[in-house]
């Protein structure tokens, strides 16, 4: 049996480079297992390992043009506090961090 714990990697890129059986089927349902809250860490230590950067003039985000926060649609600006996420985005902190 398959534990109800997150797929591995190496089997997540199996499952997408072959046709699916009937035993990938029920893999793929343990996705939507429930997660147990208890195993998932809490929000200030997600926060803590994502940077909170106060934006100052020369920063390269108030250099581009158009540059806005993906959740509120407004654009950056400068003393606004902003926090970089692993995957390189920024959003204003305000904005991202319930979702954290």
């Amino acid at each position: 049996p398959v534990s109800r714990l997150a797929l591995p990697t190496n089997m997540i890129a199996t499952l997408q480079d072959r046709e699916l059986t009937d035993e990938d089927y029920q893999t793929l349902l343990l996705l939507d297992a429930p997660v147990n809250p208890s195993t998932l860490p809490s929000q200030s230590a997600v926060l803590q390992h994502l940077p909170t950067i106060t934006l100052e003039v020369q920063h390269h985000l108030l250099q581009r043009q158009n540059a806005m926060c993906g959740i509120c649609n407004n654009p950056f600006s400068t003393r606004q506090t902003v926090r970089r996420l692993h995957c390189k985005h920024y959003f204003h902190t305000s904005c991202i961090d319930p979702y954290l």
